[in-house]
């Protein structure tokens, strides 16, 4: 453990600690190239981690990770939407990251994943959803014999009496 303490309190971890927010650079330069390209991402960092926002919703976003890790970079075991880096990046590996990055984007934009479906719900209702998906179906009340009465939500029924 001493060896380690003093090697933190080393010049050369000094320096690493003090530019500490230099991987910033290269989450702002993802950023732009992203904006530039009109992608429905976002890279939100915070020195040397990248998180992943996607801008616009779609049951697809998932599969990012593995348009990435066809150009070659691999996301964090914690999530789908996470890059982790050493501190010691260089402005060109964070180009050549970036570069990966949009082009992963690209090829998922190009393969159609993120296009709004003619379906797709335009509100929050899930019953319009539902009956867009299901239009023959039809839920279990509607299905009730004639004359039979209805059965009462479990929450209005009365308690039950020992």
């Amino acid at each position: 453990m001493n060896e380690f303490l003093l090697h933190l309190d080393g010049p050369q971890m000094r320096a690493l600690y003090r530019d500490l927010d230099a991987p910033g650079q290269g989450g702002r330069l993802a950023q732009s190239k992203i904006g530039r390209a009109r992608l429905p991402l976002q890279v939100a960092h915070l020195s040397s981690i990248w998180t992943v926002c996607h801008t616009t919703s779609s049951r697809y976003n998932w599969m990012l990770q593995y348009y990435l890790k066809a150009e070659g970079l691999a996301l964090s075991w914690i999530g789908t939407g996470r890059l982790v880096f050493s501190l010691n990046f260089s402005d060109a590996d964070f180009e050549a990251v970036a570069e990966r990055f949009l082009a992963a984007a690209e090829a998922m934009r190009r393969d159609v994943w993120w296009r709004p479906a003619p379906w797709a719900p335009t509100g929050p209702s899930s019953a319009e959803f539902c009956a867009r998906c299901w239009p023959n179906h039809r839920p279990a009340v509607a299905r009730q014999a004639p004359g039979r009465p209805r059965r009462q939500p479990p929450s209005r029924r009365p308690p039950l009496r020992p």
